[in-house]
Formats: structure tokens, C-alpha cells, sequence
């Protein structure tokens, strides 16, 4: 792993030949937030999306030593949640390794601390922060800027959203913002990539899609929240400020990095197994490339109904894109086993591959490469973004390091 680290150190340094990373803040110099990305001439912004990575900071190398604690071990897999937590994060380091990003975004569930895992995969503690830690620490030895977004299970544990943010804010190389205080969520917040000549690219877009309906009156689990109204009167705003500033004849165009997908992933595929079944197509809908892996395909975006006599409609997040016709793309993660890019209404749908060792199927997800990986995200500079299967804009990463099998051969 040193040497993993020592070969990233070098081609952070040959990645600099090709962006600029222009701080926010010079007041504290223990502290570099980057806000502008500047694109050198004829150059590339190589973007790597991490998802899911789910790490414990469990202390328990063995089952012997969950047992030696008195860890009630339920259904324990003989694989413990200790040897999870390498396995993601040496996953993490050789995907760094091969991409050589200029940045890297996270979109959420970094950690997996939650009852469901205690009872499957015994950790042995319930502090969400600790893993969350185990992760920053060992991202910022790369030094390659790195920037957040929430999932819904990253406050399970004893620490809320805000706890996290707030930590995430004291970090070298994260680019995490807390956001405006008057809107829901924590990590709403843009990153700007401009042209080697200072003239706009697009807006990297961070927002928390949150977690739970429930998650302030804790009556137990009832569905999936959405992006709320006020976020997305933030996101119009947001985009006419930088029209604005930059003197531009329209809006911006955008990428919007999330954690749970907006319904309107649930109406793409719905779309699509339509398609194979009647064999005609629908003129607002392509399938580039990839597979909905998850049980019966499904899609766990936000809820919609009505629940404690409150109606939620999921999120009216993806008209207000239609309608600006900014954001050219959706990166999100959440369902692990749902990879693939597909276009609707002319925006790309992503669901990336994600790194997940331990949440489910539980417990012998660690067994399957299949989903595991990456996303890469290429910017150039003075194109505008689209997707192009040929020159690969975005490209789905597959991880075949096969650990699992190399752990059961002793290797």
C-alpha cells in the first residue's frame, strides 16, 4: 500500500501539468478549499467517482476477537467487518491508481454503521465518525482534492450530519462545504471549472439528497427523502449567480453529483424493460451501456406517498433541470448493484459502480467483483461536456482485483 501511495504522490504531480486548483480561502494556511478548477490549455479535468464505500473502523480482526470482547456475533459471517474495511479501501487505492483523477468525488455512504451491520457483520461500536476518519485519512495521503456529498446511511451511529460536515470542512484536501444554513441538508455547494483562458466550463454541483423522511422524528424507518423545494430553488439561484458573474448569454452548463437517485431513475427503467418488451422505442429515452443488477431491478429512490398524514411527492428536482437546461448529467450511487448510464430527456442517468464490501447482499457481497469500481468523468477544455461512448466522457470503471479470492487462496 506504501507503494501505492508513493506512485499516486507522482502522478498527482504530472496532473498538475494539466489543471490548476485555485484556493478560496488564503487566510488559513493549514486549511487549502479549492473553488476554482482551471482547465491548462488543450487539456483534460479527469474526474473519478467513488460511491458506497461503507467502512466500520472495526478493531476486530477475528471472529476469535469478537468473541474475546463478549461482540454478540448473530449470523456472523467468518469474514469480519475488519477485513472488509482493507479490502475497500485498497479497492479505493488501486482505482485511484489506474484512473490518476485530478479530483475525486465521493457521492455518499462512506461509512456503515448501523444495526443492520452489528447484527450481520459485527463491528463492535457505533461511532460513525471514527470510520468516517479511517476513509479521510487515508484519501488525503494521496493529495488529490476530493469533494463530498452525504448518503443516508453516513449519520448512522453517534454522530449527526452535521458532526461529519463540520469535520470534513477541517480537512487539507476535501473540498467540502457545509452550504447555505437556510436550506436542507448539509454539502450543497459548487465547484467551479473554468477554461485555460478563465471563461466558464461547468459547475460541479454537490447536493444531500439526504436520508430518511423520518430522520428528524425517529419513528422508524419509512422511506427514502428527496431534495427538497428549498434546495432547488438554491440550485436556479446558483446557476444564475454564475451566469451572472461570468457574463454569460445562458446558463451554465452543470453536473449534479447526489447520493440517491431522483425517481425519474425509476421512470427511465420502467422505460426501458418497456422497450425490450414491446421492441419500440421511446423518443425521450436511450440505454448507452450497463446492467440493473439489483433484486427485481429495482430502483430505491425517493418515497412517494403519504406517510404520517404528510404526502410526498419525491422531489421535483429533475423538471426544474428539464426546465433550466443546464445540467447535462446525474452521477449518483445508493444502489449498489445498479451500474450502467443511460439518457433521459437529455440528461445522462448514472448509477456508478460502487465499492461495497459489507452492506448487502449480505454477508457475501464481498464475493462479487462485479459491481465494484468506479466511475471517470472527462471535462476538456473549451468543449462543452456531452457523453460520448467513443471517446468515453464517462466511463464505468470495473474493479477485478479479485481479493476475496486471492484472501481464500492464502494469498
Amino acid at each position: 500500500m506504501k507503494k501505492i501511495i508513493t506512485i499516486l504522490l507522482a502522478l498527482t504531480l504530472l496532473c498538475s501539468l494539466f489543471v490548476f486548483f485555485t484556493a478560496c480561502n488564503d487566510t488559513d494556511d493549514d486549511k487549502v478549499v479549492f473553488d476554482n478548477i482551471t482547465i491548462k490549455a488543450d487539456g483534460e479535468l479527469k474526474i473519478l467517482q467513488l460511491t458506497d464505500i461503507h467502512l466500520t473502523a472495526s478493531e476486530y480482526e477475528t471472529v476469535a476477537d469478537l468473541r474475546a470482547a463478549g461482540i454478540n456475533l448473530g449470523p456472523v459471517s467468518n469474514i469480519t467487518a475488519w477485513q472488509r474495511d482493507r479490502w475497500a479501501l485498497r479497492t479505493v487505492g488501486e482505482l485511484i491508481e489506474e484512473a490518476q483523477p485530478d479530483l475525486i468525488i465521493v457521492t455518499g455512504d462512506l461509512v456503515y454503521v448501523n444495526p443492520f451491520t452489528q447484527f450481520l457483520t459485527p463491528i463492535g461500536h457505533t461511532d460513525n465518525l471514527k470510520a468516517i476518519k479511517l476513509f479521510a485519512e487515508y484519501i488525503e495521503t494521496f493529495c488529490i482534492p476530493w469533494a463530498v456529498t452525504l448518503g443516508n446511511h453516513d449519520h448512522e451511529g453517534d454522530y449527526t450530519r452535521e458532526q461529519i460536515a463540520d469535520y470534513l470542512c477541517t480537512l487539507e484536501y476535501c473540498i467540502f462545504q457545509k452550504g447555505p444554513d437556510d436550506i436542507t441538508g448539509f454539502g450543497n455547494y459548487i465547484i467551479n471549472v473554468l477554461n485555460s483562458d478563465g471563461t466558464y466550463n461547468t459547475a460541479l454541483i454537490m447536493m444531500d439528497s439526504n436520508s430518511y423522511i423520518n430522520a428528524d422524528d425517529h419513528t422508524g424507518s419509512s422511506g427514502y427523502d428527496r431534495i427538497h423545494e428549498n434546495q432547488i430553488q438554491w440550485y436556479e439561484e446558483s446557476l444564475n449567480n454564475i451566469k451572472s458573474k461570468y457574463s454569460l448569454n445562458v446558463l451554465p452548463a452543470s453536473l449534479l453529483f447526489i447520493h440517491i437517485p431522483v425517481t425519474e431513475y425509476n421512470t427511465a427503467k420502467l422505460i426501458y424493460f418497456e422497450e425490450i418488451r414491446s421492441g419500440i422505442d421511446n423518443p425521450d429515452f436511450t440505454f448507452h451501456e450497463g446492467v440493473f443488477g439489483e433484486n427485481n431491478a429495482a430502483t430505491c429512490t425517493p418515497f412517494v406517498g403519504t406517510y404520517n398524514g404528510n404526502y410526498y411527492d419525491g422531489g421535483k428536482i429533475f423538471d426544474k433541470i428539464v426546465e433550466l437546461g443546464s445540467t447535462k448529467g446525474i452521477f449518483v450511487g445508493h444502489d449498489h448493484a445498479n451500474n450502467l448510464i443511460m439518457e433521459y430527456m437529455g440528461v445522462q442517468l448514472v448509477y456508478s459502480k460502487s465499492i461495497d464490501y459489507i452492506a448487502y447482499p449480505a454477508p457475501d457481497i464481498c464475493k462479487n467483483d462485479n459491481f465494484r469500481g468506479g466511475t471517470e468523468i472527462i471535462l476538456k477544455d473549451k468543449q462543452a461536456f456531452v457523453y460520448n461512448s467513443d471517446t468515453q466522457t464517462i466511463k464505468l470503471i470495473n474493479y477485478t482485483g479479485g481479493l476475496y479470492a486471492a484472501y481464500k487462496a492464502g494469498n
